[in-house]
């Protein structure tokens, strides 16, 4: 399958919105999977415009599969976006059988960055990241676990429960 997403903001100030800046953000991911193996291309950008944007209309990077290395929210921006390529591998269980959660080893490598004007988005100036992570299909959704490293020295340790997606 695929997975896309769009978003449009506009926070209006005649209804009470402080700045009437437009925002709008754009993403997908589509998965390649064979035997026990998946690779996977995401995308996310978002970019404000019009009015006088503030700290409420700010792109935040950071955290699994977004420049897993830095922490979520982190890195913000009125212009941003990131490109991962993950893979993961099953080690054990099958998705048939209740009693056997599937689990695997996984790893991403990502490229992205955020900007606070357009004149200075450049693809000189992008960070990137990469993580390794076991994640296992539990009945509370995926769980995720492992680590980041990435661009100046930047270093994570993540353990994200649920959807991503």
């Amino acid at each position: 399958g695929i997975a896309m997403e769009a978003e449009y903001e506009n926070t209006v100030s005649w209804l009470g919105g402080d700045n009437g800046a437009d925002t709008i953000l754009v993403g997908g991911y589509k998965p390649f999977s064979w035997g026990k193996n998946t690779i996977g291309f995401r995308t996310l950008l978002a970019t404000t415009f019009n009015g006088n944007p503030d700290e409420t209309n700010l792109f935040p990077l950071g955290g699994f599969m977004n420049l897993t290395a830095f922490a979520p929210g982190q890195l913000t921006g009125n212009h941003g976006g990131v490109l991962t390529a993950i893979y993961y591998h099953r080690i054990a269980g099958d998705r048939q059988y209740l009693t056997e959660m599937p689990i695997y080893l996984g790893g991403t490598i990502e490229a992205g960055n955020v900007w606070n004007n357009w004149d200075d988005v450049s693809l000189s100036e992008l960070k990137w990241s990469s993580s390794l992570f076991v994640g296992i299909d539990t009945v509370l959704g995926p769980t995720y676990l492992g680590m980041g490293l990435g661009s100046n020295g930047a270093t994570s340790a993540f353990l994200n429960i649920g959807q991503l997606f």
